[in-house]
């Protein structure tokens, strides 16, 4: 008996040992692949209205004669903030334009007399006048909302005009690159 159980020992030794090289004849195998993930984020501008209302103007100043005309002081209007944003990483300039324009005047029209006036990207208005059609105003391009403030003002020596209302409307572009680096 003892024979037999040693060799069943063996023999069940043998399987399990047998067993082992069999799963070491077959591993597991595994494949990869890949899922290639991108997107592309194009540009985009947006701008708001404003309003710039010069309020009542007197059309002539007094002399220093009493009696006498003298043109009228320069009529400022305190400013008009436009909102705009514009994407992140974009280059963007504004543009303001108007059709009463007479060359790089803007003017306002009662529909028959033009009042002429300037707009000015800085406070003093002593610089950044903008000419229509001609000055890119350079935005901030960052995706967060934005400001730019304009300024007016009407000279006073074109305020000696026939009295009425004056408008005119502006028409502010913004130009932005739509080109995405590769």
């Amino acid at each position: 008996m003892n024979c037999s159980r040693i060799l069943i020992t063996l023999l069940a030794g043998a399987g399990m040992i047998a067993g082992a090289d069999q799963a070491m004849a077959n591993p597991t195998t595994t494949a990869q692949g890949v899922v290639d993930v991108s997107a592309t984020l194009t540009a985009a501008c947006y701008i708001g209205n404003g309003t710039l209302a010069f309020g009542d103007i007197v059309s002539i100043g007094e002399g220093a004669t009493p009696g006498t005309k003298a043109d009228a002081a320069d009529k400022d209007v305190d400013s008009s903030a436009i909102n705009y944003v514009c994407s992140n990483g974009a280059t963007a300039t504004l543009q303001i334009d108007s059709e009463l324009k007479s060359g790089s005047q803007l003017r306002m029209t009662d529909g028959t007399h033009y009042l002429a006036y300037n707009i000015y990207t800085d406070p003093s208005r002593t610089s950044g006048l903008v000419t229509p059609a001609l000055t890119n105003v350079s935005l901030t391009a960052d995706g967060n909302n934005q400001t730019i403030t304009l300024y007016g003002r009407v000279p006073g020596a074109s305020a000696n005009q026939v009295i009425g209302y004056y408008s005119d409307t502006l028409t502010l572009t913004v130009s932005y690159d739509t080109n995405v680096p590769v």
